[in-house]
């Protein structure tokens, strides 16, 4: 599943109180589990470990709003809180940029470390000014990777500037001491981002064993809580070190300002721009495709009708109608698996098969089944699920291969 999260439809997802999740990222907790009220439980409450450190490496005198990086920690236990809450795509984003700027005021302190006022301020404004396009963008894109990318530039410009600084900086015992803090909280870092991966990579796996162990041993297998404790700490260990490499240089105030103009320029950026909602099928729409392939290699096709990522299920899908579904999905980009009775699938299907190849970024496969065993259908589809973590549709088209006009399709037949 490589950095993209998303782990929707689960059987109460439509049940909870803040509406169907409409986030991109959807991690393996299973909605709406424990409450209604909650989306994720686990993943909400694991948050306030950033609160916490937030206000744990505060030194006396100092307060969140004098502090930019205390006070970015603080908003990403927030938000990140809130969007576990709602699993909604706005809060999922402020969750995301919350990220962003955490990391960008350790860039702002560690990298002005020494610099005259006004290459403070060239320095904060520009980072502010790409942050904020990066922001809108994000936002717009309705996508993970920029994300995930900003993130990762913004971690591995920070631990060089902080060892250079250590050994530039502090000598003897302190100078030791601080590389091992430094040294711990990376490692901590490092911990969460295998469990992260592992929460996506074995999603399948970790659910079947929560469901084994029960509630409350099951939380300590909700993996994607442990990157929040694990990243709290090695934020909370890297906040620490800064303040040790730069408060010989720096009152208390110094980038209070940075700080709060680039949360709240993030933030405006963020509300201001509406969301994109999909536009009414009329001619001029179909004729204005968007500038989105998957590669050189795929056609463009309008973003509200993208189905990368998903799997699907067609029955009878190797003929006739259901057939034409199928490919319908495939040049969606979705992965079709088609249920048949045939011993091998017809010309026809391989023929779909050799046409659309990889060109959309979907797949078609064919699994030999009778419908009509109602309990090997269940495991068949059930194996497909488990393998993928995910089923994200089932089109039941077997018993309808001979089109029929509506007209002539009388209500005794529907009935039947």
């Amino acid at each position: 599943m490589g950095l993209e999260r998303n782990f929707a439809g689960d059987h109460k997802a439509h049940l909870g109180y803040w509406g169907p999740p409409t986030s991109v990222a959807n991690f393996c907790e299973e909605d709406y589990a424990i409450t209604l009220y909650i989306g994720e439980f686990v993943n909400s409450f694991t948050n306030l470990a950033y609160v916490y450190w937030a206000f744990r490496t505060l030194l006396p005198g100092e307060s969140l709003l004098t502090q930019p990086s205390n006070l970015a920690l603080f908003f990403v236990g927030v938000f990140s809180l809130v969007f576990h809450l709602t699993l909604k795509y706005e809060t999922q984003v402020c969750d995301d940029l919350s990220m962003f700027w955490v990391c960008a005021a350790l860039v702002y302190e560690l990298y002005t470390l020494g610099w005259s006022k006004p290459a403070k301020l060239a320095f904060g404004s520009i980072l502010t000014a790409v942050l904020g396009v990066i922001s809108a963008y994000h936002y717009a894109l309705h996508q993970l990777w920029l994300h995930n990318i900003t993130f990762i530039a913004l971690v591995t410009a920070i631990w060089p500037r902080v060892l250079y600084l250590i050994r530039t900086r502090l000598q003897g015992e302190k100078k030791r001491y601080w590389t091992k803090q430094f040294r711990v909280g990376g490692l901590c870092f490092l911990m969460g981002f295998v469990v992260w991966v592992i929460d996506g990579a074995y999603c399948g796996a970790l659910r079947e064993t929560r469901k084994s162990l029960g509630i409350p041993l099951a939380f300590a297998l909700e993996l994607h809580g442990w990157w929040h404790i694990l990243t709290a700490l090695g934020a909370g260990y890297c906040i620490r070190v800064t303040k040790v490499l730069t408060q010989a240089h720096a009152s208390p105030r110094t980038g209070r300002s940075h700080a709060v103009a680039s949360l709240m320029l993030s933030l405006a950026l963020v509300l201001r721009q509406p969301r994109r909602q999909p536009k009414r099928l009329a001619p001029k729409h179909l004729q204005s495709k968007r500038n989105y392939r998957i590669s050189e290699r795929t056609p463009f096709r309008f973003r509200e009708f993208d189905l990368e990522g998903k799997v699907f299920v067609v029955t009878s899908g190797a003929r006739g109608l259901g057939l034409a579904l199928a490919e319908a999905l495939i040049e969606a980009g979705g992965q079709v698996y088609c249920l048949d009775q045939l011993p091998e699938p017809d010309k026809e299907f391989v023929s779909v098969q050799e046409r659309l190849g990889l060109r959309y970024g979907g797949g078609l496969k064919y699994d030999k089944v009778d419908v009509r065993e109602v309990g090997n259908l269940d495991r068949v589809i059930e194996e497909i699920a488990a393998h993928h973590s995910q089923l994200d549709g089932l089109v039941a088209a077997a018993g309808v291969q001979n089109v029929t006009p509506a007209l002539n399709y009388t209500p005794k037949r529907s009935r039947r």
